[in-house]
């Protein structure tokens, strides 16, 4: 599975899930952020990161090309 979108704003915080956001104030995910996961576990996602600004998004994945179609 590509990258997950784990949390949106108003949902609560991820924290065991995502150890950036284990000592935020918040209790919900705030309003402009998300809380995204990648499927490579050493990429840079909000496990890492913490929560990403929704406009710093540029695009999602819909589906992936079979190996060897590029």
């Amino acid at each position: 599975m590509p990258g997950a979108l784990s949390a949106l704003p108003g949902d609560p915080v991820p924290r065991a899930d995502h150890p950036a956001l284990a000592g935020v104030p918040e209790w919900r995910i705030p309003a402009g952020r998300l809380v995204l996961r990648a499927d490579n576990p050493y990429g840079g996602d909000s496990r890492t990161l913490g929560w990403v600004e929704l406009r710093t998004v540029v695009g999602i994945v819909l589906g992936r090309l079979p190996r060897g179609s590029r």
